[in-house]
């Protein structure tokens, strides 16, 4: 799953934040509320593909073993770049 169109989205709105979370839709922080991105929630398994999909070998790696990573990225451009955390509650992957 291509984050891209988010975190652009989330430029261009102004949001503080991003969450991914399984079976909820994709949320930004807006002026302090969690406001939805769409309607359609999302599963485990793009979950996991939206987080995997940002991660290199070595972030992947740290986060099969400890269920946490902290990391940034940059949108392709580097007009941005924001600060992640991958984590697994509930069995499930969250970001």
């Amino acid at each position: 799953m291509d984050i891209t169109p988010y975190l652009s989205l989330m430029v261009e709105k102004g949001a503080s934040d991003l969450f991914f979370t399984a079976q909820s839709p994709v949320k930004v922080k807006l002026q302090g509320k969690a406001v939805s991105v769409g309607k359609t929630e999302l599963t485990p398994e793009l979950t996991q593909s939206a987080a995997y999909g940002i991660m290199n070998d070595y972030q992947r790696g740290i986060f099969e073993e400890t269920m946490e990573c902290d990391f940034a990225i940059s949108l392709p451009d580097e007009s941005a770049r924001f600060r992640v955390n991958v984590f697994r509650q509930r069995g499930k992957i969250g970001m």
